[in-house]
């Protein structure tokens, strides 16, 4: 049985509208408690934006975005089998602006 947010092909939007206009680097770290329950919380560039109630996992990535529609504009995309704590989400970010030759944006919070 499906829990709160976890419904076959359900949307969970988190309540941030992201800008197309530029680049951003997206990430999500999803925990999942004792008792299974989960969440999943956004970052824009370094920045929590939010989170939705259902923790998104498993052993195998079938598609990025809603069956039938595409993920929308993706350079890359990611993924480990552990949380990313916000120093390795920074390093992330460092590695990724650079790739893409955008060093000098900076994370939300950098000096």
């Amino acid at each position: 049985e499906a829990g709160e947010g976890e419904e076959e092909g359900r949307f969970e939007g988190c309540g941030y509208e992201i800008s197309v206009a530029g680049w951003q680097l997206v990430t999500v770290v999803a925990r999942t408690d004792a008792e299974g329950k989960g969440v999943s919380t956004f970052f824009v560039n370094g920045h929590e934006v939010g989170s939705v109630p259902v923790a998104f996992g498993g052993s195998e990535i079938i598609s990025v975005g809603h069956h039938g529609q595409g993920p929308g504009f993706v350079s890359a995309f990611s993924i480990w089998q552990y949380a990313l704590s916000a120093e390795e989400r920074e390093a992330y970010w460092d590695q990724t602006r650079g790739s893409f030759g955008l060093e000098h944006l900076q994370l939300v919070g950098e000096g």
